[in-house]
C-alpha cells in the first residue's frame, strides 16, 4: 500500500514538473519569439533560457513549430480573459466586443508582435509548417473563439441573426485590423491620429448596428 502512494504521488510530482516545464517554455518562447522573431530562436536558446534540456523542449512539443503554435494560441485565449462566455443583454454584448476589440489591437499592433510576425511572413515559403500553425491559431483560433461567443449572443436574440456567426466573427474582426495592421506588416507608421476605441466601437455599429438599442 505505502508502495502504491509513493509512486503515485512521484507520479503527480513528474506531472507538475511537466506542466510547469511546458508553462515555462510559452512564456520564454513569447519573449524570445517576440523579441527576435520566430526563425532566429533556436531550440538551444529556447532550452538554456527556460533553463531545460532540449530533451524536455522535445517531450512537451513535437516541433519548434508546434511550440509557437501553442504559444499564439494561449495568446489569443488570453484576450478572452474577463469577459464572460455569454451576455443577457445588447448592452452587455457591445461592452464584451468593445472589451475583446481593444485587447486584441493592443496585441496584434503591439511592436514585438509585429516583429514577430513580419519575420515569420518573410519566410512563410520557407518555414511552410510555421506558416499553417500560425494560421491555424492566431486567425483561425481566434475567429472561431469569437464565433462561438456571437452564436451565444445571436441565440439569446442579442445580436444579428441573418449571417453566420463564424462569418460575422472574420468581418468583425477583418474590420478591426483595419489600414493601421497592413502598415505595420510592411514597416510603415500607424495613423497616430486615429482613436483606437473609437475605432473599435465604430466596426461594432457597422455590423451590430442594433446592439445600441436597450433591451
Amino acid at each position: 500500500m505505502q508502495a502504491d502512494k509513493g509512486k503515485t504521488a512521484g507520479s503527480a510530482q513528474r506531472s507538475l514538473a511537466a506542466e510547469d516545464a511546458e508553462a515555462r517554455l510559452l512564456v520564454i518562447a513569447r519573449e524570445l519569439m517576440f523579441a527576435h522573431g520566430y526563425e532566429n530562436v533556436t531550440t538551444d536558446m529556447l532550452a538554456r533560457e527556460a533553463n531545460v534540456s532540449k530533451a524536455t523542449i522535445y517531450r512537451n512539443f513535437s516541433s519548434k513549430a508546434d511550440l509557437m503554435g501553442r504559444m499564439v494560441n494561449a495568446e489569443s485565449a488570453q484576450i478572452f480573459d474577463g469577459i464572460p462566455d455569454r451576455v443577457d443583454t445588447k448592452t452587455e454584448f457591445r461592452d464584451a466586443l468593445q472589451s475583446y476589440g481593444e485587447r486584441f489591437l493592443d496585441l496584434i499592433l503591439s511592436p514585438e508582435k509585429m516583429t514577430f510576425e513580419r519575420t515569420l511572413l518573410s519566410k512563410a515559403d520557407e518555414l511552410p509548417q510555421g506558416a499553417r500553425l500560425f494560421f491555424a491559431n492566431a486567425h483561425i483560433g481566434t475567429r472561431d473563439r469569437m464565433a462561438k461567443f456571437i452564436l451565444k449572443a445571436q441565440e439569446s436574440g442579442n445580436a444579428r441573426s441573418d449571417l453566420p456567426a463564424q462569418q460575422m466573427a472574420e468581418h468583425l474582426l477583418i474590420l478591426w485590423k483595419g489600414m493601421d495592421h497592413c502598415a505595420l506588416q510592411l514597416g510603415l507608421p500607424a495613423d497616430e491620429q486615429r482613436d483606437r476605441n473609437a475605432h473599435v466601437a465604430e466596426c461594432i455599429e457597422l455590423l451590430f448596428p442594433e446592439s445600441n438599442k436597450s433591451n
